[in-house]
């Protein structure tokens, strides 16, 4: 068997690096195929990949079945789900929302937590199943949680006033600016009416929060200001 050159070899070692898992024994194998007697012992040599990994991309390549697919691994390969392999996780994610989720209790569906991945991701810490929050969101995900914001749905009904409101501003405006005074538009403090209306930000929650489709002040249960 007539070994390549350094620089052959060199070059060959890039080109290996640089596919998927499937191509790389694939490769091996191919090459190993054109050496003949003792080309797997030396392409594992030369590329760092087992004997056995050789061998089965040589039953590969001599499977026209297998070379039309277009999986890397066979099926169930890979890396087991960390709740496959540790179903306590769930069941300690699912202990820590008990005491921080809310809903509606005349529908079962509308439960929301007030947690945060990164929060539950730390209280894991102190059982025996801690979890990054990648992980967490993954439970979150299979228990029926999603990344929701509040929408605006619920129809209210027109203000009588309304439209009076803005006639008047536009009326003592043009006075002013007819008498040559100034007229000025000035925010105040940000402030929030409480009730049931639109928020920023997302919560993990089963079903979306349905919110009045408007912000009338009058439909609230008072402000709140923010400093």
């Amino acid at each position: 068997m007539g070994n390549y050159s350094e620089a052959l070899e060199a070059r060959m070692l890039s080109f290996f690096r640089s596919l998927n898992e499937r191509d790389r024994r694939r490769y091996a194998a191919l090459e190993a195929m054109k050496l003949g007697h003792g080309g797997i012992q030396y392409m594992s040599r030369l590329l760092g990949c087992h004997r056995e990994t050789i061998a089965h991309g040589i039953t590969e390549l001599n499977s026209e079945e297998k070379l039309t697919t277009n999986r890397i691994r066979k099926k169930g390969g890979g890396r087991r789900s960390l709740t496959v392999v540790c179903p306590e996780l769930v069941d300690n994610v699912l202990r820590i929302l008990h005491d921080h989720t809310a809903g509606d209790p005349m529908r079962q569906e509308v439960r929301w937590t007030n947690l945060s991945r990164r929060n539950i991701s730390r209280q894991l810490e102190k059982t025996e199943t801690p979890a990054s929050k990648n992980v967490v969101a993954k439970v979150l995900y299979e228990q029926g949680f999603r990344r929701r914001k509040p929408q605006k749905k619920r129809t209210m009904e027109e203000h009588k006033d309304r439209d009076a409101q803005f006639k008047n501003l536009n009326r003592l405006k043009q006075e002013y600016l007819d008498a040559g005074k100034p007229v000025l538009s000035m925010d105040t403090k940000k402030k929030e009416t409480l009730g049931n209306f639109y928020r920023e930000g997302v919560t993990d929650a089963i079903e979306p929060t349905i919110v009045n489709d408007h912000d009338f002040p009058s439909q609230g249960n008072g402000k709140v200001i923010s400093r």
